[in-house]
């Protein structure tokens, strides 16, 4: 440590300066610093797309996609930190969204015999 005054090394427990007699101030632990809030993309894409495929799900190809986006979310949330809760949702919506089509598709098929 060094006196911000004279620029004399001191001693790690002083609390002037032997040389100028300047007080040493002494901060306090240093903090680390704030890692940033990655956003999760993949997840929120997964739940956007999900929540589409309840309105339209043309061959079920949002809730394939939906799926997949969400399915890749989730695995991103160990690096992102974040997005989990989307991710999941995006999956069950997708995967809600697959048995809509499949209950709807019988019901055509129920009505056109």
């Amino acid at each position: 440590m060094k006196c911000t005054s004279c620029g004399v090394e001191l001693a790690e427990n002083a609390t002037s300066c032997p040389t100028c007699g300047a007080v040493v101030v002494v901060s306090a632990t240093p903090t680390a610093p704030i890692a940033e809030k990655q956003t999760n993309v993949m997840a929120i894409v997964g739940f956007i797309i999900s929540l589409v495929s309840l309105f339209w799900n043309g061959y079920f190809i949002c809730s394939i996609l939906a799926i997949i986006f969400s399915a890749v979310g989730l695995n991103k949330v160990k690096t992102a930190n974040s997005g989990k809760g989307l991710a999941i949702a995006g999956l069950v919506i997708g995967i809600v969204g697959i048995v809509l089509s499949f209950v709807a598709a019988s019901l055509l098929l129920r009505m056109f015999r």
